[in-house]
Parts: C-alpha cells; structure tokens; sequence
C-alpha cells in the first residue's frame, strides 16, 4: 500500500526542469499521497514537499502522466488542498494540454 500521509507543509510545486505550468497562484497542499518512485526516462513535473507528485513520461508513440496525489484529508489549518486552490485548475489544465498536443 503506497498511500503516505504528508507533513502538513507538503506545498504542491513544479519541479526544477519541468515545462512550464505557472498558473499565477499558489497550488496549495497536498495531504496525502501514492508514493510512487520516478522511474528513469521520465520527468517529474510536480512535487508535493520532496515527494514526486506528477511524473510524465513517453510510452511507446504515446504519453503518460502519473498524479499521484490524492483529494483525502483536511489540509492544516490556514492551508488550501491542492484541488480547492485557484492554482490547480490550469496547472491540470496546461498537463493535459501537453499530454493530449506534446507542446
């Protein structure tokens, strides 16, 4: 079982080297989380703390991506939950753009 409970700072940031999925807000929180190693030949997009949270990667002709952060728990008192936050919504929006276009 690979669901982890995260410390309650566990802010939810694009990772060095990942495209570009600035949505102008912050992301908020993660509280929990499938802990999930980036496997090689991949790229982690999202983290939440230290932990990988969106890894993107290429299979054969095609294009995956993992989220690997769950909508369970309240996030800390004077937090956001990452799927309540102003900031989710295009930072979703601009992955699956990418994942559906690869651009």
């Amino acid at each position: 079982f690979d669901l982890t409970r995260l410390p309650g700072d566990a802010k939810l940031a694009v990772a060095p080297g990942a495209p570009n999925l600035d949505a102008g807000a912050a992301p908020g929180v993660v509280s929990w989380l499938n802990k999930v190693p980036a496997r090689p030949n991949t790229q982690v997009w999202l983290k939440a703390g230290n932990e990988p949270c969106a890894i993107y990667g290429a299979a054969g002709a095609g294009r995956t991506l993992a989220l690997l952060a769950t909508p369970l728990g309240e996030p800390p008192a004077g937090q956001t939950a990452f799927y309540d936050s102003p900031g989710w919504p295009p930072i979703l929006c601009r992955m699956l753009t990418i994942l559906a276009t690869g651009k």
